[in-house]
């Protein structure tokens, strides 16, 4: 008789249990709108449609958030270069959030010393205010413009003759009338 009671008995807890109501549900706190703007910009840096960022800096200011990302590079192909950051300030103005400045740094190691020796060096620095990331139309932004549209635009003094390349071929195709979107075609 004492397996049979207990088996009623644990039949009766086990109704019991299921008929009241959960005493608390778990309850996941909402992000606040500070902390959705900061996981939008950690998937822009880890989304890897710029390549590989890295988020140095994202701070909060009275004008948006003052963002700076870094990518660390294997080449020094300017023209590359410039369209990598193009995707990045692309994605940063995509995220719509209230930007105050963006800063991008690329890195490389693969230029070398007087005695041959890799330095790790910054080879491209530029940056966007909220106000100037908003007006570029990314999707037919000219990234050989860089120089002309950032509001902050530095470049190693070894990328200067292909800087000086791509500003001779923009040149030319000015003066043969072609614009960037035809010469994409």
């Amino acid at each position: 008789m004492a397996i049979g009671g207990t088996f009623v008995a644990l039949i009766a807890v086990f109704l019991l249990y299921r008929a009241r109501p959960p005493s608390e549900e778990v309850q996941i706190p909402k992000p606040s709108p500070e902390e959705v703007e900061l996981l939008k910009i950690r998937q822009v840096a880890g989304s890897g449609l710029a390549g590989k960022l890295e988020l140095k800096k994202a701070e909060t200011t009275s004008q948006g958030w003052a963002v700076t990302l870094v990518a660390e590079v294997n080449h020094v192909q300017l023209d590359s270069l410039l369209e990598q950051a193009s995707a990045a300030f692309s994605e940063m103005k995509r995220a719509e959030i209230p930007v105050a400045i963006v800063e991008l740094e690329m890195h490389t190691d693969v230029l070398q010393d007087r005695f041959g020796r890799r330095v790790p060096e910054l080879i491209l620095k530029m940056a966007f205010t909220g106000e100037t990331l908003g007006k570029v139309v990314w999707e037919r932004f000219d990234p050989r413009d860089f120089p002309y549209v950032a509001d902050e635009y530095w470049l190693h003094t070894r990328l200067h003759p292909q800087q000086e390349k791509l500003f001779e071929e923009k040149a030319k195709e000015e003066e043969r009338g072609i614009t960037s979107d035809e010469s994409d075609s």
